[in-house]
């Protein structure tokens, strides 16, 4: 007896390649990216770091541009490095209040009457005069 053979059409077949390539191509690129994960995730959190660092900089830096000093017993306004009266009293992003009088209220309640050379930074850090 003769075994039938059957036979598969084309499009079957290339049916079949196509699924063959998809999943070794969907295999290569998890393989590859879990390679380049396990070799470059110390790098990649260095620069992170570095980011943070710069971002953190950058936020000092606006702070001096930014702020609230007292010249001459008034309260000075420094908006990117242009110095003007302040005209009304204006809670900081922490919540830190400062008066046109130069009283700087806390979140936690307490004041301190700034002197002349005293500055407060937009996030609510208040420095003194040496």
């Amino acid at each position: 007896m003769a075994k039938k053979v059957k036979k598969i059409s084309k499009q079957k077949m290339a049916d079949g390649v196509m699924w063959v390539v998809f999943v070794a191509l969907v295999v290569g690129f998890i393989v590859g990216y879990l390679i380049a994960r396990s070799r470059y995730i110390q790098k990649i959190s260095v620069i992170s770091e570095d980011l943070m660092q710069s971002a953190n900089q950058v936020n000092v830096l606006n702070d001096k541009l930014n702020r609230y000093v007292m010249i001459n017993g008034s309260v000075m306004q420094v908006k990117d490095g242009n110095l003007s009266p302040m005209t009304d009293d204006v809670t900081l992003s922490d919540g830190t209040k400062v008066t046109t009088k130069g009283e700087v209220v806390k979140t936690d309640g307490s004041t301190v009457m700034m002197t002349d050379g005293d500055w407060v930074a937009m996030n609510g850090t208040l420095t003194l005069a040496q």
